[in-house]
């Protein structure tokens, strides 16, 4: 039940219940098909859009001791939106890993006037992929926030467990992959 002055939270539920968007992504040809542990590697300065239609992938950078920390995953009829942080000293995924057989559009220019959208179709719909973009990344802060095992509870009903690896889970939580086996031997 959405409050009469909640305006984010009616923008929020409208944008999620209009599937338009993502039935036009999904028509969109394949531009990229990769392998399990096949990497992405961002290809420049510019933000660059993909558009999943079938697997999961993670974001992923290395700290300056070569440690893997994922800051997202991505799944089927999900935009991946990879740029740069706004300010210096930030670390941003400039890698993407599929985790599973994934196949991906490039979103850009020339694919966007193939849709064929009218100008307010297109504004409307890159509001939906920042606002869908936006509430992702606010995911990963909530459940970083949570105590493991509630976070890990909460993260299996976003993301199937049996698709992530454990050491991604883990990564991506901030907490150790022993924390997670703990919880999952206490839950049996």
């Amino acid at each position: 039940m959405i409050r009469e002055n909640d305006l984010i939270g009616y923008l929020s539920q409208a944008y999620q219940q209009d599937d338009a968007l993502w039935q036009l992504l999904g028509s969109m040809p394949v531009s990229k098909t990769l392998r399990p542990g096949q990497m992405v590697f961002k290809d420049s300065h510019q933000p660059e859009a993909l558009f999943v239609h079938q697997g999961i992938l993670k974001g992923l950078y290395y700290d300056d001791k070569g440690r893997e920390h994922v800051t997202r995953f991505w799944k089927e009829r999900q935009v991946i939106l990879l740029t740069g942080a706004q300010q210096p000293n930030i670390a941003t995924a400039d890698h993407l890993q599929a985790l599973e057989p994934s196949s991906l559009s490039a979103i850009n220019y020339a694919s966007a006037t193939a849709l064929k959208l009218a100008p307010g179709q297109v504004a409307r719909f890159a509001a939906k992929i920042l606002l869908t973009d936006r509430n992702m990344a606010e995911l990963k802060s909530h459940l970083c926030a949570l105590p493991a095992r509630e976070a890990y509870k909460k993260f299996k009903k976003f993301l199937p467990e049996d698709r992530v690896h454990l050491r991604d889970i883990a990564s991506f939580l901030g907490i150790t992959p022993q924390t997670i086996s703990e919880i999952r031997k206490s839950t049996k």
